[in-house]
């Protein structure tokens, strides 16, 4: 019984570790392609070499990552200052627009009370006329 459960369990690994490598043979062929280079040629002084290029490439790429944030870091803060330019001219164009109107508004009403004391009644015919032009 022990003997059927402890082949059942094998088996069970087995078709797990098959499972996997049916999976991942990339990496397997990978690793063994690399294993049986390296057997082949033991020259240290190659193996070095090759890391010493795999460094200096990664160190480039590196460098040229770090290169294109800092680019990307000076156009964002770029674009953040002009876009604060803008907000704080706009902000600056409102305050005077309000400003504007402000004195036009009391331009207006001084000369609707200016001619409302003249003769009585002109503030009437005024509003009269405006609900006529919008009818």
């Amino acid at each position: 019984m022990i003997e059927t459960l402890s082949w059942i369990a094998i088996k069970s690994f087995l078709y797990k570790v098959f499972a996997w490598c049916k999976k991942y043979w990339q990496f397997i062929l990978g690793l063994s392609v690399g294993l049986v280079i390296f057997l082949l040629t033991r020259d240290r002084r190659k193996i070095l070499k090759t890391f010493e290029k795999f460094k200096k490439a990664s160190d480039q790429m590196i460098d040229s990552a770090i290169e294109i944030e800092k680019n990307q870091d000076k156009r964002t803060s770029d674009a953040i200052e002009s876009y604060k330019e803008k907000l704080e001219s706009a902000s600056e164009e409102n305050i005077k627009r309000d400003e504007l109107i402000s004195s036009e508004k009391e331009k207006i009403k001084d000369s609707l009370l200016e001619r409302e004391k003249s003769s009585p009644g002109t503030i009437a015919e005024e509003i009269n006329k405006e609900l006529e032009d919008i009818n």
